[in-house]
């Protein structure tokens, strides 16, 4: 169980979790956060949107009961709470990186900006940004926003060395498919229904290059070398 230390809404669909964590996790990480409700039995995976001197920061969206159940926690307050889990990504100091994010896909690239050099650039594509720009004002990120079309349409693929992304399929493809042509390297940060979290369940499947891979286990960041497709 993990105590709750705050709750921060950044609009009225998506919220910060903050817990009391000792262990630090790695960029890319994820946790299995469950409801209080004895019914809903299945755990969400959620993404380390930051940790900081023993306070892990969980970004999720409010889609389903389980996640409007996440949303009515307040500080004091206990949660089942089991990670980190996956592999995370690998930071390379010497190559100019850039994240390109969809939705809630652009949680993970908040801490992974701590271990980057200098400002990290953010290509972020939403149906609305409303609260996000002022909620990260501190950060040392830069976030160019898109409501509405494409983020990958934007996206000077030739200014940079790698890429990181997370976010619809759809969206992880095209960039894929542009980190290919481009020849630029890639890792992409899957999202997937999970039961256990640590490989058990066999319930987050995805196809790999040489075979089946367990996005929790083996995940939930591959290379692009790894995937045949998001």
């Amino acid at each position: 169980m993990a105590k709750v230390i705050k709750q921060d809404k950044i609009n009225e669909r998506t919220y910060v979790l903050w817990l009391e964590e000792k262990k630090k996790p790695e960029p890319g990480q994820f946790y299995m956060v469950y409801p209080q409700d004895g019914a809903k039995i299945l755990g969400r995976p959620i993404s380390v949107f930051d940790y900081v001197d023993g306070k892990l920061g969980l970004l999720y969206e409010v889609v389903g009961e389980g996640t409007r159940e996440f949303s009515r926690l307040e500080a004091g307050d206990q949660v089942r709470v089991l990670g980190p889990y996956g592999r995370g990504f690998h930071m390379d100091s010497d190559k100019k990186a850039a994240c390109i994010a969809g939705g809630v896909g652009l949680a993970p690239f908040i801490y992974l900006s701590r271990f980057l050099a200098g400002k990290t650039p953010i290509y972020f594509g939403t149906k609305d940004d409303t609260g996000f720009a002022d909620y990260l004002k501190d950060y040392s990120i830069e976030l160019i926003s898109q409501v509405g079309g494409y983020i990958t349409d934007i996206v000077p693929y030739e200014d940079y060395d790698k890429f990181y992304t997370c976010g619809p399929r759809v969206m992880m493809n095209v960039v894929l498919k542009q980190c290919r042509d481009y020849e630029k390297d890639l890792e992409l940060s899957l999202e997937e229904r999970m039961g256990c979290g640590f490989g058990a369940c066999l319930a987050c499947i995805c196809q790999g290059k040489e075979g089946r891979k367990k996005v929790c286990l083996d995940g939930p960041v591959f290379t692009k070398e790894e995937l045949e497709h998001a």
